[in-house]
């Protein structure tokens, strides 16, 4: 086994169990798909440039944390 898919791993446990602890265990799936996409950004060469791909993920990211973080009008919480 080598150190990469060691370090590999690592770091989707921690990344899959950091956003699992910030959206909470409902939203684990999306984690697990956030994931992917990263996955998809660094090996797949689609021709697009990284400074491209490094920005949409960022609004991304910023749309998912905005969406949960704003004011909940009229929803009621889950118990």
């Amino acid at each position: 086994m080598s150190i990469r898919s060691i370090l590999l791993v690592s770091f989707a446990v921690v990344f899959i169990g950091g956003l699992s602890a910030v959206f909470g265990p409902d939203n684990s799936g999306l984690a697990v798909a956030g994931f992917c996409i990263l996955l998809g950004i660094k090996h797949v060469p689609y021709g697009y440039r990284a400074t491209d791909s490094a920005i949409a993920l960022a609004f991304v990211l910023a749309a998912m944390v905005w969406g949960d973080w704003r004011p909940r009008h009229g929803r009621q919480s889950p118990a």
